[in-house]
């Protein structure tokens, strides 16, 4: 019987020229789109070659001091030019000897670009060392960062497997098949076995196709060097090599051939025809791409679309700027990240999913037309839990803040900006240093938490110690944005919180000049007074301006916009108490999000404790009093 529908399969329904056909379209069309690279890799390969040849690998001392050297030569090399010819033209040296020393300078001065280029990987490598390595990135980068469908494979797959399961309907064939047990129950199951095989061996096929496609023309080494070595990975969630990645993009792509196998072998017994069946298929493929391509909700329905791509569900949080209505910088989701559990919950569907399917298309084949009325109210009872799980899975990351209870802890934030304690020890922040250290309350051991090997120009603007954490943000005032980090008082590990900064932002030696804006200049320029965080958001105050950073989405809002400089700023059990320029205690309750002053209070300092504002009444001589909050 298996034998019999491979041969009829690839033989008598053309099955094996289509996917031959196919396969040399995925071969032409991949040398064709070529890799993603940019202009000025394209314009100079060999010396990009060259130079990524050399500092390839994990960041290291030694050849962060190769690059520095290099970087001096190259920086250097015009005026070093400029030198020898005038050595030449005062006759202190022949033609012989210009010829012969000129020839390094003018190779560094044509490969400066391409330099430029692997420098701007080593301002990235630097933040991470441990977890971002340096490398030629172009051909992993287009097979696992794409994110674009594969319609050749889509539409071979649907030309393929659509003559598989109409062609006895359409033939007459399937009364003579069921007349037979072994017709009606064996024919079902090899069908949707081979069906789903199939799908697999071709799926996985173009996969290695691209993949050898991508090593001949760019190479594809390096598959041991972690996910985050390719910059557009940087925020991924998954801390795994780049063959494990594309181990876990072909699951689940196998997943979603067969997924797409069960769909179209469904498809074609309600249908049973050919043309109807196709239309079916392309529409439930091709549908999602059209309306969700490259947002996150194309992963969470309950298809094989986002299956098919795989890689997207290792991708981390994408954003986009740009300005609100009130004119200030705003950070947006562009691509919110599936996480772990979500992950998890969405494959455990895919698979019950499967085996609904699989049962249904074995039932509607053998037509059972006594358990008719039965099975027509299960497939409808299947089809609504398949969709309550989708929808639980979709929700899944976006409620899980709401679900978390108030934050129950006070602190002052102007007060506590550079020291704390927590886990027995003092943490403070030597500002002239930019330097935090522990002191061990038991012993009064003293130890430096922000050792950097690699002597960033951050400067640290504050901390803020809590819950055996000590987090701090850190700024460089010639770029935009800022980095949150935390360091975990058990340990001393270290991690990245929460990063806003542009990584890039070289200007390949003056070839590229971008003006830059009065927005730009302030947001640079401005200085973190002090901040605080919880599960669900990060507060900083800068300036005039309180502002909430949504720790799910990334997104930056100014809450308010009137804080009075340096006065009292604290946050108690979910609300922000704070003194506006008028000197009116106010509060910013996360709950509700709005701010409004607290009755009639005037004052310039207060604090907080068991649940009581004590502050200095301005408008009673200063006198200190107490209001209870409730």
């Amino acid at each position: 019987m298996w034998s019999a529908e491979w041969k009829k399969l690839l033989i008598k329904q053309k099955g094996l020229i289509v996917i031959a056909l196919m396969v040399l379209l995925k071969i032409a069309f991949t040398v064709q789109l070529g890799y993603d690279s940019d202009m000025i890799i394209n314009k100079n390969p060999e010396g990009y070659a060259s130079y990524i040849r050399l500092f390839e690998g994990q960041l290291t001392e030694e050849t962060e001091q190769r690059l520095k050297e290099e970087y001096r030569e190259v920086t250097e090399a015009p005026a070093q030019l400029e030198q020898l010819a005038n050595r030449w033209k005062d006759g202190k040296i022949d033609r012989a000897a210009y010829e012969e020393g000129s020839k390094a300078y003018y190779e560094r001065m044509k490969n400066s670009a391409v330099f430029n280029a692997v420098y701007n990987q080593y301002f990235y490598a630097k933040d991470a060392p441990t977890e971002r390595y340096m490398m030629d990135d172009r051909g992993w980068r287009t097979l696992l960062a794409d994110g674009k469908p594969d319609f050749i494979l889509l539409f071979g797959l649907i030309l393929v497997l659509v003559p598989l399961f109409c062609y006895e309907y359409e033939s007459g064939m399937d009364v003579l098949l069921l007349s037979s047990a072994k017709g009606k129950y064996q024919a079902g199951v090899a069908k949707l076995c081979i069906g789903s095989i199939l799908a697999v061996i071709v799926t996985a096929s173009f996969t290695i196709i691209e993949w050898l496609c991508l090593d001949g023309m760019v190479g594809m080494k390096h598959g041991g060097y972690p996910l985050q070595s390719i910059a557009f990975f940087a925020s991924s969630a998954y801390h795994v090599t780049l063959n494990n990645a594309l181990l876990i993009m072909l699951l689940c792509q196998a997943l979603g051939a067969v997924l797409l196998a069960c769909i179209i072998a469904v498809a074609g017994m309600l249908c049973k025809k050919s043309i109807l069946t196709l239309f079916a298929s392309s529409a439930i493929m091709f549908l999602p791409y059209m309306l969700f391509g490259g947002k996150a909700v194309l992963y969470d329905l309950p298809l094989p679309s986002g299956l098919l791509e795989g890689s997207g569900y290792l991708w981390g949080t994408t954003y986009i700027s740009g300005f609100n209505e009130q004119g200030m910088m705003e950070k947006t989701v562009q691509f919110q990240a599936v996480d772990k559990g979500t992950f998890i919950v969405l494959l455990l569907i895919y698979a019950l999913e499967i085996g609904l399917l699989f049962l249904y298309g074995l039932k509607k084949y053998a037509r059972h037309s006594i358990f008719k009325r039965r099975l027509r109210w299960r497939a409808i009872n299947a089809l609504s839990i398949i969709g309550l799980m989708a929808a639980c899975a979709v929700l899944l990351s976006g409620c899980q803040a709401s679900r978390g209870e108030r934050d129950n802890f006070t602190f002052h934030a102007r007060d506590g900006a550079n020291s704390g304690e927590t886990n027995g020890f003092d943490v403070s922040l030597n500002v002239e240093n930019n330097t935090i250290t522990a002191k061990y309350v038991k012993t009064g051991k003293v130890l430096t938490l922000t050792r950097d090997p690699f002597e960033k120009a951050d400067t640290i603007s504050a901390l803020f110690v809590r819950d055996g954490w000590c987090y701090y943000a850190v700024r460089d005032s010639e770029v935009e944005g800022f980095r949150i980090y935390g360091i975990d008082m058990s340990d001393f590990s270290q991690k990245l919180i929460y990063n806003s900064v542009k990584e890039n932002h070289e200007d390949f030696y003056g070839m590229i000049s971008e003006q830059e804006g009065i927005e730009e200049a302030l947001a640079r320029q401005a200085r973190i007074d002090c901040f605080f965080l919880n599960q669900t958001s990060i507060y900083y105050a800068t300036g005039p301006d309180l502002v909430r950073i949504s720790r799910k989405s990334g997104r930056e809002t100014v809450v308010a916009r009137d804080v009075k400089a340096s006065s009292s700023l604290a946050y108690h059990n979910g609300d922000i108490y704070y003194v506006d320029s008028q000197y009116r205690l106010s509060r910013y309750t996360e709950k509700e999000g709005e701010s409004h002053p607290v009755e009639a209070i005037y004052t310039d300092s207060f604090t907080i404790k068991d649940n009581k504002v004590t502050y200095r009444n301005l408008l009673n001589n200063k006198e200190v009093q107490t209001y209870r909050i409730g």
